[in-house]
């Protein structure tokens, strides 16, 4: 898995790949520190103005990366809902769909899922 960040404009490609693999191991800290260097990287900016982060471009385009995350991530709300010992991986994964819910507004329900499950551990 740590060739999730090799390459900026791929990386939620690659995350949304592994989500769907169940590869990463989500309850060991250094896969958090990843993640959240994944998520929140800042890379380059294009020229427009105000400038806008470029790895971000086709964010927003149907059918493109957060729509496949947001499926991957309420297949595994749906699945760690009643395994009360992955408290680790529900705190990462529930932070990332709520910063994903910014862009994606499906996110939402998918975070208050998450929230939900934190406050009954």
């Amino acid at each position: 898995f740590g060739s999730l960040r090799a390459y900026p404009l791929r990386q939620l490609r690659r995350l949304a790949s592994a989500l769907h693999d169940r590869t990463l191991p989500l309850d060991q800290p250094t896969v958090h520190v990843l993640v959240r260097q994944l998520m929140y990287h800042i890379g380059v900016l294009n020229d427009d103005s105000p400038p806008r982060l470029l790895w971000r471009e086709g964010w927003k385009s149907e059918g493109d990366v957060l729509e496949t995350l947001w499926r991957e991530l309420s297949s595994l709300a749906d699945e760690l809902a009643e395994k009360r010992r992955e408290h680790k991986a529900v705190l990462l994964l529930g932070e990332m769909v709520a910063y994903l819910a910014d862009w994606h507004p499906p996110c939402s329900d998918v975070a208050r899922q998450f929230a939900t499950m934190t406050s009954t551990v």
